[in-house]
């Protein structure tokens, strides 16, 4: 209850408060009313829709560069979900565009092409197209292989030698007409990266490799070695020949570094000689002789060879008639001396005649007669010289059974085990051949062969060989028949060739005053100081085979020549082979 006193402050409040009062209750009113339409999101909506599309407009106007990257990332990410969402929907709304793309950029692309081919086969037609057509006639090449290739002049631009472990360049040049604007040895990373990620990429074969990169019209052709990788670019068209030289450089550099390529250590310097030797295969092809064009010659040019060479044929056949008949009466006299041979089939021996040269080949039944065919043939004057090739028959189950349990026996015997002589079973007959150094060992060996079970004749024809009744020529022939050969890199004698050791210490104990002379050799895969050394171990390990068995060391002469003298090419495993060997030569001492 207010006092009188309080009375007039409360009107004189009222009076001065009335206004502000009545403001405050209408903000209240307008506040609750805001709240509500907060509350309720379709009218808040509603009410800014207009307010932020005015916004949006006025920005995008003013900084658009703003907008795109405060957009990007909500535009993205909803871009990639709506594809994952609906990969069909999105292929299907852009096939028809993407297609329409893809066919007409081809099509501009194979008309330029075409357009392209067409004017350079158009320039070389109008040059010379019968000339072309000669020349085809004349070499067998397709008269449109010879106009693209003058339409399009083949060219080496660069060779590289890359490592193919490491990625290294080991050696690089380029022709004078090709400029490189980048490092090579970038270029080796690039193409070694490119190698790796296309045998990664599509889980191809382990001998399976890249071997071609076409960009523009160059083309980068890759030979594949063990150990590195050449790389060739090209430009025109090459030639199956080109393929097949190329092949052939890449195999001349594995042969020629093989140990440096397989122990290399990141040391280029010893591959100083390889541009020289890249140098030479590009100028083979080089640019300037390919395009370089013949001088134009008159058509009676081409009669004038074809008389040169009717004229020449004539002339050879007129050489050759009476070379003919002396070749046939020579071989008639080759024939009537093998006929003469007893128990020797001639139908299992061929033979050759090439300018006084005689070849025989086929098969005889035992050593004796192999050099009993080479000595008959020797008599004949016409022949200058006789490559003997002839093999010992193989012999049937029976045989080799009876030479076995002889060569059993032999082995037990301190006299005879050391023997090689030759056996020929005929039946239930056994003919013993060769030499032997008295006449106590040549009954020996006939008793102990008479014991052997299944054999009932003994044919004794062994000769004593008498000591100082030596020929030096007769010995050489003999050990000219033996060559021991190795595997690769080793200086190891194998097994196979214990038998030819045998007859050769056999041969060459009983013999007085000479020295054998043991001759070293190999291949050329490795350097040749390697091979030198090498070379050296087999002849000194077949040395000391021989003089393990009882011959006098003294009377042994080592010589090693390394990779010289081969008798076959080091561009096959065949001829290789044939080079890994030991020769025996003997000589009178001095």
């Amino acid at each position: 209850m207010q006092s009188k006193k309080d009375r007039p402050l409360e009107a004189l409040r009222k009076i001065i408060l009335h206004e502000d009062e009545l403001k405050l209750q209408q903000l209240e009113k307008e506040l609750t009313a805001l709240k509500e339409q907060i509350a309720n999101k379709e009218s808040l909506i509603s009410s800014l829709d207009p307010i932020i599309t005015d916004l949006l407009e006025r920005k995008i106007s003013y900084s658009k560069q703003e907008m795109a990257e405060a957009l990007a990332p909500i535009m993205g990410d909803a871009i990639r979900h709506q594809i994952a969402e609906a990969k069909d929907d999105v292929v299907d709304a852009l096939y028809p565009i993407i297609g329409k793309t893809i066919r007409k950029s081809v099509a501009e692309a194979m008309k330029k092409l075409v357009e392209t081919v067409n004017q350079k086969i158009d320039q070389a037609l109008r040059r010379s197209l019968f000339k072309k057509r000669i020349q085809s006639k004349i070499t067998g090449v397709f008269t449109g292989e010879l106009v693209l290739k003058d339409a399009m002049p083949f060219q080496i631009e660069q060779i590289f030698l890359i490592h193919k472990e490491s990625g290294l360049l080991l050696s690089h040049v380029s022709s004078e007409q090709a400029g490189v604007t980048i490092s090579q040895d970038l270029i080796s990373a690039m193409l070694t990266a490119i190698r790796d990620f296309v045998s990664e990429a599509f889980k191809t074969d382990k001998d399976q490799e890249l071997d071609e990169i076409q960009y523009g019209d160059s083309k980068i052709l890759l030979e594949m070695g063990h150990y590195s990788y050449l790389a060739i670019v090209i430009t025109g068209i090459e030639s199956n020949q080109f393929r097949d030289d190329f092949h052939r450089l890449s195999r001349q550099i594995h042969n020629r570094y093989y140990k440096p390529l397989r122990q290399f250590d990141g040391d280029i310097t010893q591959f100083g000689e390889m541009p020289k030797l890249l140098d030479r295969f590009l100028q083979r092809y080089d640019t300037k002789q390919a395009v370089k064009k013949p001088k134009k010659s008159k058509p009676y040019l081409l009669y004038l060879l074809l008389i040169i060479l009717l004229i020449c044929l004539i002339i050879s056949g007129i050489n050759r008639v009476p070379r003919y008949l002396v070749n046939r009466k020579i071989q008639n006299k080759v024939m009537a001396k093998i006929e003469a041979i007893p128990k020797l089939n001639n139908q299992n021996v061929k033979y050759r005649l090439s300018n006084g040269r005689l070849t025989i080949s086929g098969t005889v039944n035992s050593v004796q007669q192999k050099e009993k065919v080479d000595s008959l043939v020797h008599t004949i004057e016409e022949i200058r010289s006789v490559d003997n090739r002839l093999k010992i028959r193989d012999l049937d189950a029976f045989s080799r059974e009876v030479i076995s349990q002889i060569r059993q026996q032999m082995s037990q015997s301190v006299n005879l085990r050391y023997l090689n002589p030759n056996f020929i079973v005929e039946d239930d007959q056994v003919i013993i051949e060769g030499k032997v150094p008295s006449l106590k060992t040549k009954r020996d060996l006939g008793y102990l062969v008479s014991e052997i079970s299944g054999v009932n004749i003994v044919i004794n024809n062994l000769e004593i060989h008498k000591k100082n009744e030596f020929s030096i020529e007769s010995a050489k022939k003999f050990l000219s028949d033996y060559i021991i050969y190795f595997d690769v890199d080793s200086a190891t004698i194998p097994d196979k060739e214990n038998e030819k050791l045998d007859a050769i210490f056999n041969y060459v104990r009983g013999l007085e005053n000479i020295k054998l002379v043991i001759k070293g050799y190999s291949d050329n895969l490795a350097e040749a100081d390697y091979n030198l050394q090498l070379s050296e171990q087999r002849a000194r390990s077949i040395s000391d085979y021989l003089t393990a068995k009882g011959f006098p060391d003294q009377n042994v002469i080592v010589e090693f020549y390394g990779e010289e003298n081969a008798i076959a090419s080091n561009e096959t495993e065949e001829g290789r082979a044939k080079n890994r060997r030991v020769e025996f030569d003997i000589v009178y001492p001095e």
